[in-house]
């Protein structure tokens, strides 16, 4: 199992990037097959044994959907799956928990193996494993935390302070994804275009991405483990040589961490800027505070019918029948909300959060919207 096997793709990239980014099992996969056991071709619904990256590839994309469900369910931060918790998972968040969670392989499988260590030509990140991945209460050894879309311009910097502490895992993992800008070219030597730079300080000893002994200067995907100890650690990610005016980056946290008692780190960033939370900052609130008004600007037909005329129907009926029409394809109940009480243009007064933000996370078991 923790053995690469010697027909399996090898990296690095053209311009130096760690290739493969991660394993997967792929060998002596059970998988459909039309060929019969006479070796004729033919409407034979058969299954055989393979191996290959068409073996490996579609349990990392099952990997990589059962994480993004472990969000959107609401498992993190406790573990259990709580409503209130859910959020949507940036693309670049999902990658740095599969990449986070890779278990060093042994080598390459053969007689003799072929040695192998982790962010090598042969590995890259190591063997998936979920249950390094994410935080399942009762189930896994470490505990997660998570920054999501976290934006920074050129030369700033952010910061955050954790404590460890005793637990199961041997060691803690800290990843930072980000989506890099295209490179227009085809043939360039490094291809990177904006540039973050991870690092994690403890003590006086500061450890550097990827088995470097400085700055990665090639990848987008950067992670340090620190061996299990009862310290603080300061994670860093700078922003240093940035093409366009901002970089947003997912940054990930597996181990023996304290997710309740640590406070965050005076930021060098301005104090809009993200600081450690529990859960996701960027959730909206559903407390009383929002509310909802129906669009002055609507008018329909030729009597140019306004939500206030659709509110004075006398009987609920003839409200529902206008509300569930449209204008130039829009629905009505976008228009008169508060008329057809459907919130399509809602306003948190505290927050500003629009309410396709609402829409998109706290979704009612009807049509998608929030209802008031």
């Amino acid at each position: 199992e923790l053995y690469v096997s010697p027909t399996s793709s090898r990296g690095p990239s053209k311009d130096g990037r760690i290739k493969p980014d991660i394993c997967a099992p792929g060998c002596s996969i059970s998988s459909a097959s039309h060929i019969g056991s006479d070796g004729s071709l033919g409407r034979n619904c058969l299954n055989r044994s393979m191996c290959g990256t068409s073996m490996a590839s579609p349990g990392v994309a099952g990997a990589a959907l059962l994480i993004r469900q472990y969000f959107m369910d609401g498992f993190y931060p406790t573990g259990n799956k709580l409503h209130r918790n859910r959020f949507t998972p940036s693309a670049a968040l999902v990658k740095a928990v599969i990449l986070n969670s890779g278990r060093p392989m042994l080598g390459v499988n053969g007689r003799p193996p072929l040695p192998s260590a982790p962010y090598d030509e042969l590995q890259g990140f190591g063997l998936i494993s979920l249950v390094d991945g994410v935080y399942v209460e009762g189930r896994s050894k470490g505990r997660l935390l998570v920054w999501d879309s976290v934006k920074l311009k050129n030369g700033e910097e952010w910061e955050e302070t954790l404590t460890l502490n005793n637990c199961p895992a041997a060691t803690t993992s800290v990843t930072l994804v980000y989506t890099d800008k295209e490179n227009a070219s085809g043939n360039c030597a490094e291809c990177l275009i904006n540039r973050l730079n991870l690092t994690v300080q403890k003590g006086s000893q500061i450890f550097y991405p990827n088995g470097k002994q400085g700055p990665d200067t090639k990848n987008n995907a950067q992670r340090i483990r620190i061996p299990q100890d009862n310290v603080s650690i300061t994670v860093k990610v700078g922003a240093t040589n940035l093409a366009t005016n901002s970089q947003k980056f997912a940054l990930v946290v597996f181990g023996c961490v304290d997710t309740g008692t640590s406070s965050p780190t005076k930021s060098a960033l301005p104090s809009s800027s993200p600081t450690r939370t529990i859960a996701p900052s960027n959730l909206p609130s559903l407390s009383p505070t929002v509310t909802c008004e129906d669009d002055p600007k609507f008018r329909k037909g030729k009597n140019k019918r306004t939500c206030k005329f659709i509110r004075r129907r006398k009987k609920q009926k003839q409200i529902n029948k206008w509300c569930n029409m449209q204008k130039r394809g829009i629905p009505v109940t976008s228009w008169c909300c508060k008329t057809c009480k459907k919130c399509t243009t809602c306003f948190n007064t505290t927050a500003n959060t629009s309410c396709a933000h609402i829409k998109e996370r706290y979704p009612s078991n009807g049509d998608g919207e929030y209802p008031l």
